[in-house]
């Protein structure tokens, strides 16, 4: 599943615990990511699912936006490459 391969990459990535749309209320810093689309695509007369979903990605740390910044800029230089290849070991 998806999510969970999202979960494992950015906890790996960054050592910051993962949520599913929001932190819990005993957590104070972390990342949370949510599913905000499954476009289906249609190319010509064909359907297809190349594209099964978007999700979005909220980084919260207190008080050091340098390290914000910086793990945005690790996730965006690990992912943004990414062309039929893997998250964790879920193929995209």
């Amino acid at each position: 599943m998806i999510e969970q391969a999202i979960k494992t990459e950015l906890e790996a990535l960054t050592g910051l615990p993962v949520y599913p749309l929001l932190l819990p209320a005993d957590v104070v810093e972390g990342i949370t990511y949510q599913c905000v689309s499954d476009p289906p695509l249609e190319t010509g007369l064909v359907r297809t699912s190349v594209v099964r979903a978007r999700f979005q990605m909220r980084i919260i740390i207190l008080n050091d936006y340098t390290r914000l910044k910086m793990l945005d800029r690790l996730i965006w230089g690990k992912w943004q490459a990414i062309r039929h290849g893997f998250i964790a070991d879920f193929p995209v």
